[in-house]
């Protein structure tokens, strides 16, 4: 099994983002940690766990090598200053109940010394997400204390963004192309991940067995390329399907392209890089 990522197909996917929101506002990349892997222009910002210079997306994980943190109390500022990370986010809820603080805990965190960016975080566990008016009174009511706002994922690609917003962070975009809980499929761009599995074994009855067990896809809420296959089930180690015309045979390539939750499994199998 391997995993086939499209260099050319990512650069594409960040430049349409780009364009879908103003001049005044960046794009940047969310590497969480099991697709880290993937390269991103050079210079393009990012929040990343492990990779060198991100600002690091996970509470409590940061390290020397980033070049800032999300933050949730006075504590984390301090320890991190130790490490000199000058740049800061700082999570607010917006109606999700994840790792957002209050508005007005958020605010008094802040301090002088720093860099701080209040970090939305709206249509990603699931649709619950803060509209645009509601982003709106948010910044206004933070009342000058923070530098920047961030406002993430890639589901807010579908909306028209005040001026104000300084940066839009996308996961998902850069590598399917897709929009949650959009069906606005013109701002759509393309899939730049492809699994290939190989086909271990062919029966006489037109089952066949390939590679692409549970351990490394969830085959059901993937889809299939390649035709005249009918998926039967999976066990850990294989994939078995239906050859419904008696196209394959042993050692062919069988082309899946994967779904979001997949990547957790892939980032253990062999991968390649289309230019």
């Amino acid at each position: 099994m391997r995993l086939v990522i499209d260099r050319q197909i990512i650069e594409s996917n960040l430049n349409k983002a780009r364009s879908l929101v103003s001049d005044k506002t960046t794009i940047a990349v969310m590497l969480k940690s099991f697709y880290e892997f993937v390269d991103i222009p050079s210079g393009d910002p990012f929040l990343s766990r492990n990779k060198e210079g991100g600002i690091c997306y996970t509470v409590g994980k940061a390290t020397e090598a980033n070049s800032g943190a999300v933050v949730l109390t006075r504590k984390h500022i301090e320890d991190y200053r130790k490490l000199r990370l000058k740049r800061f986010y700082v999570p607010v809820n917006t109606y999700d109940n994840r790792e957002g603080l209050s508005l007005k805990d958020a605010m008094a965190i802040v301090d002088s010394g720093s860099e701080y960016t209040l970090m939305v975080t709206g249509g990603c566990m699931d649709s619950t997400h803060a509209d645009i008016e509601q982003i709106i009174r948010i910044w206004e009511k933070s009342d000058g204390k923070f530098d920047r706002l961030s406002i993430g994922g890639s589901f807010y690609l579908q909306h028209r963004l005040p001026n104000f917003v300084n940066e839009v962070r996308i996961g998902e975009y850069e590598l399917f192309g897709t929009i949650p809980y959009s069906a606005n499929y013109e701002l759509f761009g393309k899939m730049a991940l492809m699994v290939e599995m190989t086909v271990l074994h062919k029966y006489e009855d037109g089952r066949l067995i390939t590679d692409g067990g549970k351990e490394y896809i969830d085959a059901k809420n993937s889809m299939l390329l390649s035709g005249g296959l009918q998926l039967l089930n999976q066990s850990s180690d294989y994939g078995i399907y239906r050859d419904l015309q008696g196209r394959y045979k042993e050692g062919d390539t069988i082309e899946i392209l994967p779904d979001y939750w997949s990547l957790l499994k892939l980032q253990y199998v062999e991968r390649s890089y289309k230019e």
